[in-house]
């Protein structure tokens, strides 16, 4: 694993040459700190390495009513869960969400939509993708479980007032494949498993 990562960093730090990986840095990282009032750790500066060798996949926010796009609060997702974990033991019990999150990014990155994380006034849907003028929104949730879990993944969907297409996709085996107020509920493996949405 140390050998193929480094032979990969090899590769892509030929790619970019250092001094690009500079200006990005001074272009892109260092004015939003300014802005938002502070200086980058070691984390964000390793953070924007790793994007810059697509290591791990930042996603912006997206405002959901007028698609203003945002310059702070983005987010990010490994390209290899084996590199985030390495760096953090993996733990199920916490990482569910996460772990859930990425494969569902990946895949839309895979279908070739354009990702990113939808905000609606304090609410936040999980991805918005955007592919040839249309749009999906899609909530992630490990499990439906009661009532109050319910009305937030779905009740963020509902409030959005389009006709695109709106998934929560979770690990529920009961009641995947149905439709709540036209959302449809579907099972990760089963949206894994879609060409087309």
């Amino acid at each position: 694993m140390r050998f193929k990562l480094l032979s990969m960093l090899k590769t892509h730090y030929e790619a970019y040459n250092p001094m690009k990986v500079v200006i990005f840095f001074v272009q892109e990282v260092m004015p939003k700190c300014f802005r938002a009032n502070y200086l980058p750790t070691y984390q964000a500066v390793m953070l924007s390495l790793g994007y810059i060798v697509y290591l791990i996949n930042k996603v912006q926010r997206m405002n959901v009513k007028g698609l203003k796009k945002f310059e702070i609060g983005e987010k990010y997702y490994f390209e290899d869960l084996g590199l985030r974990n390495c760096k953090q033991h993996l733990d199920y019990s916490t990482d569910i969400n996460k772990l859930m999150e990425n494969a569902v990014f990946q895949h839309l990155k895979m279908l070739n939509y354009q990702v990113y994380v939808g905000k609606m006034g304090d609410l936040e849907i999980d991805f918005i993708g955007i592919k040839d003028k249309r749009k999906i929104y899609i909530q992630v949730a490990y499990l439906i479980a009661d009532e109050k879990t319910k009305e937030r993944e779905f009740g963020n969907l509902l409030k959005i007032d389009n006709n695109y297409r709106k998934y929560v996709i979770t690990l529920d085996s009961f009641s995947s494949g149905t439709n709540y107020q036209g959302i449809e509920h579907i099972h990760l493996r089963d949206f894994l498993k879609r060409s087309e949405l």
